[in-house]
């Protein structure tokens, strides 16, 4: 493993260097959506540190919307500093953290941190993506809703044409949770929580979890289909017969 400061110099001149000296044994996010339909994200890490932390090192991703100001996104940590945010690409922000305290080498180290997603989601289906980016042992997801759950997927390592949009991640979940392909959510509460557990997530390994909410099924199935080349040939068909 490079030391902190030969891996800070090699960024300094565009080289990304990992750092390996941290260890997760369990990852916890919670997608809590509030009565106004914004979602906050709650995430806790029990972090094990092998080695000694430099600035740029420690980093949290968040799913951004194409676009949005970057500073005007809300992160918090009881116990971690931002010592800087970045796009890491149009849907990602990356926000580099430091412990307020030096962690104890070996010892447990637990982090939290809150993030508050502008974006109403009051839709019909709501959707969220993990990649692992370190050593891990269990990684649990759970969303709570005002409204009602009635059916999600869990979709591991989806190919680029599956996420290139909405309408193809929609479809594709649709499709998996007909034939029953990947694992699906565990909805408790009557509907208002729906949770997942990942056992041994490996580094680079991406996740996307997609969750309708009720009558969502429906409406998506019908939205694809409207927007198909069969769906809009018939419209086109019907406005000719007018």
């Amino acid at each position: 493993m490079a030391a902190g400061w030969m891996r800070t110099a090699l960024r300094r001149i565009g080289i990304k260097v990992p750092f390996g000296g941290v260890i997760c044994p369990e990852l916890s996010r919670t997608v809590h959506i509030e009565s106004d339909w914004r979602a906050r994200i709650v995430t806790r890490r029990a972090l094990v540190f092998t080695g000694t932390p430099v600035p740029g090192d420690l980093r949290d991703r968040f799913a951004i919307e194409p676009g949005s100001p970057l500073e005007i996104l809300f992160y918090d940590s009881p116990d971690a500093v931002e010592v800087g945010r970045r796009r890491r690409d149009p849907h990602v922000l990356e926000i580099e953290w430091m412990p307020k305290q030096m962690p104890v080498r070996f010892g447990l180290y637990r982090h939290e941190d809150t993030w508050i997603c502008p974006e109403s989601q009051r839709k019909s289906a709501v959707s969220a993506q993990y990649r692992c980016d370190m050593k891990m042992g269990a990684f649990t997801i759970e969303f709570i809703t005002p409204g009602l759950f009635e059916g999600g997927i869990l979709l591991r390592h989806p190919g680029w044409r599956h996420v290139r949009s909405e309408r193809a991640l929609m479809k594709y979940a649709l499709a998996c949770l007909k034939e029953k392909r990947g694992e699906q959510a565990r909805l408790d509460e009557g509907g208002k929580r729906a949770a997942w557990e990942v056992e041994g997530p490996r580094r680079g390994e991406r996740y996307v979890f997609v969750l309708f909410h009720e009558h969502g099924i429906a409406e998506w199935e019908r939205r694809v289909h409207d927007s198909s080349l069969v769906g809009r040939a018939r419209r086109l068909a019907g406005s000719f017969a007018r």
